[in-house]
């Protein structure tokens, strides 16, 4: 992902996983385009994100008429129905959306819908932290599974240790035992403040003075991590 910058984002499937990430990408700054076949789900979040539309994502036609194809990022969420998850992931790659997010239960359909053309396919931990990631902003509580006793979600400033260092670099779960959830970053272009965010970062990101961090991690990691 590096440094690209996510200004329109669109997620289809609004089960708990889909409409909390829609909901704190929203809550970033991001457009979000909102997407399920299900009226009942659309309903849920139509006042939460720039538009949400009652449409089956399996028919291109469908996909192509709401611009779908032109988003700087794509989360899939509907792992649980593994062939209509291939189709989307599929034809997202075929029409270049850049960054292409999706869930699998199993190495074997990872690997799938990798070589169909997902760029980072999430499993249980990263899920709960989606989910997580919509009560932090909104500070509020929703249907979600509970942290493991002993570790919490916190919003902080990036260490003075990692500026100017990537994710990979630092290897920040083997060393420190942190999982980012997501990167805020406001800087300066032509005189004035833009705001950026960079959702389930990759490794290749590089921090910068300033940064907020959404970050998972156990208490006792938090109390070594230096400010």
């Amino acid at each position: 992902m590096s440094d690209r910058v996510v200004k329109r984002a669109a997620v289809i499937g609004l089960g708990r996983f889909g409409r909390a990430v829609a909901r704190t990408l929203s809550e970033l700054g991001v457009e979000v385009l909102a997407i399920d076949r299900e009226l009942r789900f659309v309903e849920m979040v139509k006042n939460e994100v720039s538009l949400a539309v009652c449409v089956d994502a399996t028919q291109e036609s469908a996909l192509e008429e709401l611009d779908v194809g032109k988003v700087d990022l794509l989360v899939i969420g509907v792992g649980e129905l593994f062939e209509e998850n291939v189709l989307i992931t599929s034809w997202a790659a075929e029409a270049g959306i850049p960054q292409i997010i999706t869930r699998a239960g199993s190495p074997l359909r990872r690997r799938i819908l990798e070589r169909v053309g997902a760029t980072r396919v999430l499993f249980a931990e990263q899920e709960m932290g989606q989910r997580l990631a919509q009560s932090l902003v909104r500070g509020d509580t929703i249907e979600f599974v509970d942290l493991p006793e002993g570790h919490s979600l916190r919003d902080i400033d990036v260490p003075k240790a990692f500026v100017g260092k990537t994710i990979g670099e630092l290897q920040l779960r083997r060393r420190h035992g942190l999982a980012v959830l997501a990167v805020r970053r406001i800087s300066l272009a032509e005189g004035k403040s833009e705001r950026r965010v960079f959702p389930v970062p990759d490794g290749d990101l590089r921090f910068a003075a300033g940064d907020r961090l959404s970050v998972i991690a156990s208490n006792e990691d938090f109390a070594r991590l230096e400010p």
